[in-house]
């Protein structure tokens, strides 16, 4: 049993809060999961999903999505399992 992180993009992308803050946020769930849902020796990575559902490819927030993700890679290396991309339309599937 591994958390899973679940990622919204059509809901991200209506956020009205600036990116500073929710670049914050995501590190501060990261650093929540670790603390609280991880078990060390046993559990120490988590699986993520990101739901492209009702987003377009030109919609897609590349820009917020990548300035969430380089503190995550950066100060939390080793602990993305999986990841899963679901809903996506066929052009994301051949960009990706």
């Amino acid at each position: 049993m591994r958390p899973i992180l679940y990622m919204n993009i059509d809901k991200l992308k209506r956020v009205k809060t600036d990116h500073e803050t929710l670049i914050n946020m995501s590190t501060y769930m990261a650093q929540y999961v670790i603390t609280r849902a991880l078990i060390p020796g046993k559990i120490e990575n988590w699986i993520t999903i990101i739901d492209f559902k009702n987003v377009g490819v030109t919609e897609v927030p590349t820009k917020l999505i990548k300035a969430m993700t380089k503190p995550l890679q950066d100060y939390f290396k080793g602990r993305l399992f999986t990841l899963y991309i679901v809903n996506a339309k066929w052009a994301m599937k051949i960009v990706w």
